[in-house]
């Protein structure tokens, strides 16, 4: 496969006018540059669905435990152990398990109640009004609000903890992220996790310090606080971040195509396959890295949730 450079087509994963309108790009590499070489980000990038397909089940090859995004690659810093989208097997399986016994439909079924209350007493509020932000208003309200529920984390805390969470995920336009040594160490979250230790209750943190379980050495022990305020760092922050965007983009959606909303407005069984389908919105990166025989890392990949294209960082080109 020739590897095609930056003077035949362009794309950056940064640049804001690429990302507000990616398809055009996309369909220029998976027709152009099937691998992609960007010289000024240092990455590869494989765009047609085959191999896409094939990278991303590939877990020897590329590997997630030196990060998920391009920045935490090139920043080569030590990711913590219970991370999840930063691990690979058996470590990933095994925190994956651990989380999904404690992290159960059950448990957010529970709280639908709450939820319905919360949801209504937003939107009653804005009833006589001009207009109000979707996101704003609810879209970035909600997702923080059940979160919080399942952690336990306190009502008057709830927003200081969301913003905190999400300063670490924000970037400014068109620059990459900036990655610190601490990245999703979740120190944030110590109070909580030493009060709950002390103060046992129905949540989740209460679950993730008495769960026990058996890691990768065979050993059946708890979760080191470490762990533990790893853990509660990514489930508030995925839990904010892609629910937030889920929200935003069903909105969007159904703004442009009125036709759909009326639908679901009249008929709301058709409302959890509209949400299945609001999965499918723009993409969202996700990245990989290829250990080398030396035992560094050359390379990285990026791929879209739409599996449209798929990229890597390297000093030579993915097998």
């Amino acid at each position: 496969m020739t590897v095609r450079g930056a003077n035949d087509v362009y794309y950056d994963p940064y640049d804001v006018a690429i990302n507000a309108d990616p398809y055009p790009v996309f369909r220029r590499l998976r027709k152009e540059a099937p691998l992609y070489y960007n010289n000024t980000h240092d990455f590869y990038a494989v765009s047609r669905y085959d191999d896409v397909e094939r990278g991303l089940v590939d877990n020897e090859a590329f590997i997630s435990s030196r990060g998920g995004i391009l920045e935490l690659i090139k920043a080569d810093v030590e990711i913590p152990p219970g991370s999840l989208i930063f691990e690979d097997p058996p470590i990933h399986t095994i925190h994956r398990r651990l989380l999904s016994r404690v992290f159960t439909p059950k448990r957010v079924a529970a709280l639908e109640p709450q939820i319905r209350d919360f949801c209504a007493r937003s939107l009653d509020g804005l009833v006589g009004g001009g207009g109000f932000d979707f996101v704003a208003d609810l879209g970035a309200q909600m997702p923080m609000r059940v979160i919080s529920m399942l952690l336990g984390i306190p009502e008057p805390d709830q927003e200081a903890v969301r913003d905190r969470v999400d300063a670490n995920l924000r970037t400014a336009p068109g620059e990459p992220m900036q990655v610190s040594a601490d990245f999703a160490k979740g120190e944030m979250f110590g109070e909580y996790v030493d009060w709950r230790a002390e103060h046992p209750s129905d949540d989740l943190m209460t679950e993730l310090l008495n769960a026990e379980f058996e890691d990768e050495t065979g050993t059946t022990r708890r979760l080191t606080r470490d762990e533990i305020l790893t853990y509660v760092f990514v489930v508030a922050g995925a839990g904010n971040e892609t629910t937030t965007r889920l929200i935003g983009w069903a909105g969007k959606a159904l703004a442009e195509h009125p036709d759909q909303r009326r639908q679901l407005a009249e008929d709301p069984s058709l409302i959890p396959n509209a949400i299945e389908d609001s999965w499918s919105g723009p993409p969202t990166a996700t990245t990989a890295a290829s250990p080398t025989a030396t035992g560094s890392t050359s390379t990285a990949r990026w791929a879209s949730t739409s599996r449209s294209v798929t990229a890597s960082t390297s000093a030579s080109a993915p097998p």
